[in-house]
């Protein structure tokens, strides 16, 4: 990543910037250590641009805050980015950065990946460390808690999750899991299946045809669809 510029979302300490968290609690927090996730990127090479916006303390599916307001959706503006990754989502959609890092206990990376319509990864469970985030993993949620990269093209997700993943020996929950090359992976020895009504929420029409498009297209790559 030598000389690409990267966000970060604003729940990972970055050594020398405001980490406010979207609480007023941390307006003014400065950490003097970056994030395992963001040092790793540094390492890698990259450039950090700046932080983005999330809600307060990453714990809702849309973007706003007392500090910094209300982040949108920048296809539309009368509609949210989601969240909690909301920030991050939205920079790299409208371009502002080519990729980032979030993170997902609910649905924070998934959720605005897919209202801003770009790439995003919930990692295996123990893949990532998440030492340096606010909040600290732990309690209830502390195996549903995921670092994972966030970028315009699933190639950079590709690229950058090697680099991010692994143990750093000061997240207890991480471990050291290989992590393939999914250009070695046998479609054909796969099986998928997808639904358009969850039984509960009812999809547009639009999503409904994109999900069975998206469906045709993974059958005809090899894969047993059910």
């Amino acid at each position: 990543l030598h000389g690409v510029p990267v966000t970060i979302k604003d729940v990972f300490d970055t050594a020398g910037i405001v980490s406010a968290a979207g609480t007023r609690g941390r307006a003014s927090y400065v950490p003097t250590q970056d994030a395992t996730a963001v040092a790793r990127l540094r390492a890698a090479g990259a450039i950090v641009l700046g932080k983005t916006n999330i809600p307060e303390i990453a714990l809702a599916p849309e973007t706003d805050n007392l500090i910094y307001g209300r982040t949108n959706n920048p296809y539309d503006l009368s509609r949210t980015c989601g969240g909690s990754s909301g920030g991050e989502a939205a920079i790299i959609a409208a371009g502002g950065s080519p990729l980032g890092i979030g993170s997902d206990s609910g649905g924070s990376i998934r959720i605005p990946s897919h209202f801003c319509g770009i790439a995003g990864i919930k990692p295996t469970a123990g893949r990532v460390p998440r030492t340096g985030h606010f909040p600290s993993p732990g309690g209830l949620q502390e195996i549903l808690w995921h670092v994972g990269p966030m970028a315009r093209f699933v190639d950079d997700l590709i690229l950058t999750l090697p680099l991010i993943s692994g143990v750093d020996w000061r997240d207890p929950e991480t471990v050291p899991m290989p992590l393939g090359d999914p250009k070695e992976v046998k479609l054909k020895s796969l099986k998928g299946a997808f639904h358009t009504d969850n039984g509960i929420v009812s999809p547009t029409s639009e999503t409904a045809e994109a999900v069975k498009t998206v469906a045709k297209v993974i059958s005809d790559a090899g894969i047993l669809m059910e």
